[in-house]
């Protein structure tokens, strides 16, 4: 889903219908995946858990977006760093 750097390697409007029709709840965004989360927090904050994965530097900016400006509890997120 994400490939160096974060950045999503897919266009969210190449999303199938049949997920979209399948799975209305999901929402797919394109970006750095901390800019992704700083602009979504305050649509989810109250309820979420998250996941992250990536490269060390990604799941670290990641993780510091959604603990200090989504003030998300780090046991609500689930993440794995990998090389």
């Amino acid at each position: 889903m994400f490939g160096p750097l974060g950045k999503a390697t897919f266009d969210p409007g190449d999303v199938p219908q049949s997920y979209r029709t399948s799975y209305p709840e999901l929402q797919f965004e394109k970006g750095l995946v901390h800019e992704v989360a700083s602009r979504c927090v305050n649509d989810w904050r109250h309820s979420v858990r998250a996941y992250v994965a990536g490269p060390p530097p990604v799941v670290a900016a990641a993780l510091k977006t959604l603990i200090v400006e989504a003030r998300l509890a780090p046991g609500e997120i689930r993440y794995d760093k990998f090389t």
